[in-house]
């Protein structure tokens, strides 16, 4: 037999042997007495050890596993008067899933709120955001991780990340934040960092920020995403004709599919190959006399 099976085959003995003298009131109260302070918690299920009230005089709480006391704790409160938190060390990120369903504990069980580390203040923020008047965030120098982890639970709550500092943040995760909550902490962030396609996902989603945008990023290269910018902001039209020799035939191919009105006299028709003139003979096959007229065959 391995050790496994020895050790559960033990654990359900002293489980069925605990309930079984506990509750059998046939039992002398003087057998019982035998075993106060005795029974091991952890042979023990949860339902039973808390919903059998005899086993709670009978347990040896002292030698509880951790995790099985912040269990207990979240489903039976009133165990506290059993189980000394101090004595087990439960540290403050042990106690989380308590402290989400009973906020109330924390100030109870956190002495001091400057002792706590970086990971401590984001799980006590996780179940009371308002402890923000208590936990000094800003002197926390924060892993990349913990910082992506911050953002993405308290973008909301505005007490809280105007207190970070958010000009480290890379690119992916400041398009993230400005996609989520707009201008609400654009002086915190460092736009500089954004890069063209960055942006058109940005204001795709929040066009109001257009003026915050730096435009230049699109007049690089071959000017594809510009020409994708100015279908979603006409009046921008103008940096068409600005650019006009360094955009490619894809590009000249997403104007003219998408807007011919405003970009046929510009157009650098000469540049369009056989596969860009068929892409936009499907949407607009009425175009076909352009094509003989400016591709050669």
């Amino acid at each position: 037999m391995n050790d496994n099976i020895r050790e559960i085959l033990k654990t359900a003995f002293s489980h069925s042997l605990a309930i079984s003298v506990i509750s059998n009131n046939k039992i002398p109260k003087e057998t019982k007495e035998l075993f106060k302070g005795k029974i091991n918690p952890n042979s023990i299920q949860d339902k039973d050890l808390i919903k059998n009230k005899e086993l709670h005089d009978n347990v040896n709480w002292k030698i509880i596993n951790k995790n099985k006391a912040v269990r207990i704790l979240a489903r039976d409160i009133d165990l506290l008067e059993k189980i000394d938190i101090k004595e087990l060390g439960l540290t403050v990120t042990d106690l989380f899933p308590l402290f989400l369903q009973y906020p109330e504990l924390i100030h109870q069980m956190v002495k001091d709120f400057n002792l706590l580390t970086p990971i401590e203040s984001i799980r006590l923020l996780e179940c009371n955001p308002d402890l923000i008047e208590f936990i000094d965030i800003s002197k926390y120098n924060f892993s990349k991780k913990d910082l992506i982890e911050i953002i993405n639970k308290f973008k909301r709550s505005p007490q809280i990340i105007e207190r970070i500092d958010l000009y480290d943040l890379d690119h992916f995760h400041t398009r993230r934040l400005l996609i989520d909550t707009g201008i609400d902490y654009m002086d915190k962030l460092n736009l500089s960092q954004l890069k063209n396609v960055d942006w058109i996902e940005i204001l795709e989603n929040q066009p109001e920020l257009l003026e915050y945008c730096d435009l230049s990023v699109f007049e690089t290269n071959d000017c594809y995403l510009l020409t994708k910018l100015v279908i979603m902001f006409p009046e921008l039209s103008y940096l068409i004709e600005n650019n006009k020799d360094k955009i490619s035939a894809l590009g000249w191919e997403y104007l003219i599919k998408e807007d011919f009105e405003n970009y046929q006299d510009v157009c650098c028709w000469e540049k369009l190959s056989e596969s860009n003139w068929n892409n936009i003979l499907k949407k607009h096959p009425n175009l076909y006399y352009i094509k003989q007229k400016y591709y050669i065959f």
